[in-house]
C-alpha cells in the first residue's frame, strides 16, 4: 500500500498542470443542491427571439443543479449576475428547458439542466453566478431541512465561453 501511494504522489508531482486544466468546473452548494457552471455564451437574441433593450445583450450560463443529498427536495431558487463596474442584474432560470426557478421532488443524485439568462449592459464582463434560494429545503412540512448558507456563489471568469 505504502508503494501505491508514494507512486500516486509522484505522478501528481511530475503531471503537467495543463493535464489538469478543465476537469473541475466551478460549483457550489445551497444545503443538498450542488450548482456547477460549465459555460457562459453572449447572445443579442433568445431562441424564443427575445433581444434586449438597446446598449444590453444576453449573457447566458449553463450548468446543471444536482440533488446531492438523501432527501427528496423541493426548492425555489432565483439567481443574480455580479459584473464588472459593482453591476448586479436578476436573470431568469430555465430548468431542463422549463422557464422555472423550481425544483420539485427531484430526488437523491438527481439532476437538472440549467440555464441562467440574463440582460447585461455593453462593456461590463460577468464575474459571479450567484444563486439564492429559502431558509428549507425539502418537499414537506415534516421534511424541512434548514439551510446555513442560502446562496451559492460561483466565479465564472474562467469558464469556457461559447463563440
Amino acid at each position: 500500500m505504502r508503494l501505491v501511494r508514494r507512486s500516486l504522489l509522484m505522478l501528481c508531482l511530475v503531471m503537467p498542470v495543463s493535464a489538469w486544466a478543465g476537469t473541475a468546473k466551478p460549483q457550489a452548494r445551497i444545503g443538498e443542491l450542488l450548482v456547477a457552471a460549465q459555460t457562459i455564451e453572449e447572445a443579442t437574441e433568445l431562441e424564443d427571439g427575445s433581444k434586449p433593450r438597446s446598449d444590453f445583450h444576453f449573457v447566458i450560463v449553463t450548468g446543471t443543479i444536482t440533488n446531492v443529498g438523501k432527501h427528496a427536495l423541493c426548492a425555489n431558487i432565483s439567481a443574480v449576475l455580479e459584473t464588472t463596474f459593482n453591476l448586479q442584474t436578476y436573470g431568469s432560470i430555465h430548468l431542463n428547458g422549463r422557464f422555472t426557478g423550481l425544483i420539485h421532488q427531484m430526488l437523491p443524485g438527481e439532476h437538472a439542466n440549467a440555464d441562467f439568462v440574463f440582460s447585461v449592459k455593453d462593456g461590463v464582463q460577468p464575474i459571479t453566478l450567484v444563486v439564492k434560494q429559502g431558509r428549507f429545503q425539502g418537499c414537506s412540512t415534516i421534511e424541512r431541512l434548514p439551510i446555513t448558507n442560502p446562496q451559492a456563489r460561483i466565479s465564472i471568469e474562467s469558464i469556457d465561453r461559447k463563440p
